[in-house]
């Protein structure tokens, strides 16, 4: 089938969410049955087309690399997706396209992706939206930065951690006609309830959080106009609208109670702009007040209430099981040590500096962490080095804060040692205790990236052999002997 370059509401690539992504297919799936304002949508096609075959190609090793490597060089990330991206624009079908359907009038331009809110990951707040654009020059700027926000590091990583590493686009962008409304909101269904919030204007503030509305109950829909026009439509969208089919692969799941976006003017009556399933109960949960709660991570006999495992559950089990014992050895036998943190926060807890309990004064009072830290962000996000000072933004990065501020989130800290050298040591079957070392460093050891020289060192209890043990690289006999 050729690609139609403005997918309309009534094209049958409108009903397929890798083409248009999910938020258009569901406004196609509806339009049938409720008002919506006149919708068209850049499909993916397009969006691959303009990356073309050598961005593409750049963009798939920066993701190979991410999953090879766990994610460990989080700083470089932004540098290297800025580079790729040079020179991003519109292809000519594309911009004549739009030249024939931009009006003097506004439009909203939005992204449009195939993960998008679904029962297994919400990705809220995580791709771009464009209110009031006029004129062929804004709409297709709007179209390109939302085609950007789909390789920003905050999406990368997002879709990383929900094990994602095709990077090849699935995101169309919907250009749509502006409701400049009189009053807009968002309503969910709940059991035989709908939830109806409303504030005048076009509502992207209640959206974003950053104003209160008025909130009503509705049952068997009494309420005053045109609340109860707005709770008529979620009734019934809720009843026809097959999510499942949309978002999973799976049967219709008809039944689900819904999230939608409504705009209602004097003029033109309601109008719905979005619909998506409710993901309050998706899987990592959320907190409706700002959380930052730690403990330690090697030595707590078990974890106060506020703090939870998460998405750290197998990492923290395996590096206590393996690290615990070890660390009371250290203790004990007098070596330098510091205990790492294992922490849980959400958006709203790391940017609230005037908590009483703030990042700033949290992190004030971890002297241990010393100046640059590890840290781990799940199974996919893993030992990346940071200066303490820079945790709170390689965070918003890795885990999306700003876009989903109450969402819950899990990550281990531990301190980084950084040293002049590195080395491993293990006891072999005669005694003797196999020493490999590298000047360049004991990450470098670890990730391969260095090749070690090897060395046998004598059983610690051998005095008379410690006495002709020579240095090796920068570590004298006491050293060594200290370390066998």
């Amino acid at each position: 089938m050729p690609a139609v370059t403005l997918i309309g509401l009534t094209e049958s690539q409108a009903a397929d969410p890798m083409v248009v992504g999910t938020k258009f297919a569901r406004l196609a799936s509806i339009h049938s049955h409720t008002e919506i304002p006149p919708a068209w949508c850049i499909g993916s096609h397009s969006f691959v087309q303009a990356l073309g075959t050598d961005r593409l190609a750049r963009l798939t090793a920066i993701m190979h690399d991410l999953t090879v490597t766990l994610g460990c060089d989080l700083a470089a990330l932004p540098t290297q997706l800025q580079a790729a991206l040079a020179g991003l624009s519109l292809p000519a079908d594309v911009l004549q396209g739009l030249a024939a359907l931009v009006a003097d009038e506004n439009f909203a331009v939005r992204s449009s992706t195939e993960g998008e809110d679904g029962h297994q990951h919400s990705y809220a707040g995580l791709y771009e939206s464009y209110l009031r654009r006029r004129g062929l020059a804004e709409v297709a700027d709007a179209v390109v930065a939302c085609w950007r926000s789909y390789y920003s590091p905050r999406a990368v990583l997002a879709r990383l951690r929900a094990g994602d590493v095709n990077a090849a686009p699935r995101m169309g962008v919907i250009v749509q006609h502006m409701v400049d409304a009189d009053l807009a909101g968002v309503a969910f269904t709940r059991d035989s309830q709908v939830w109806v919030s409303a504030t005048i204007g076009t509502g992207e503030q209640l959206v974003d959080g950053s104003t209160d509305a008025a909130t009503l109950v509705i049952r068997s829909g009494e309420a005053p106009p045109p609340y109860d026009r707005v709770a008529q439509a979620a009734t019934g969208l809720k009843s026809c609208t097959p999510f499942g089919a949309h978002t999973t692969g799976q049967a219709s799941r008809a039944a689900d109670d819904i999230d939608l976006e409504w705009a209602w003017t004097r003029a033109h009556g309601l109008r719905i702009l979005q619909v998506r399933p409710v993901t309050a109960a998706l899987p990592g949960s959320s907190s409706p007040q700002p959380h930052l709660a730690s403990a330690p991570l090697y030595t707590s006999g078990g974890l106060p209430e506020n703090v939870r495992l998460g998405a750290c559950a197998d990492l923290y089990g395996e590096m206590t099981a393996k690290r615990s014992a070890l660390f009371a050895l250290a203790t004990e036998h007098g070596f330098t040590v510091s205990d790492g943190l294992i922490i849980t926060l959400n958006g709203a807890g790391l940017a609230d500096h005037a908590l009483p309990r703030s990042w700033d004064r949290w992190l004030g009072q971890q002297p241990h962490l010393g100046q640059e830290v590890v840290i781990d962000a799940g199974a996919r996000i893993r030992q990346n080095i940071a200066r303490k000072t820079d945790i709170e933004s390689l965070l918003g990065n890795a885990l999306n804060l700003a876009g989903d501020p109450y969402a819950l989130h899990t990550v281990l800290i531990r301190r980084f040692v950084r040293g002049c050298a590195g080395a491993l040591t293990q006891q072999r079957t005669d005694g003797r205790i196999l020493l490999q070392q590298c000047p360049e460093g004991l990450v470098a050891l670890n990730r391969g990236l260095a090749v070690p020289t090897e060395h046998l060192l004598p059983e610690p209890s051998h005095s008379e052999h410690w006495q002709a043990q020579p240095p090796i690289g920068p570590w004298g006999r006491q050293t060594l002997q200290r370390m066998a």
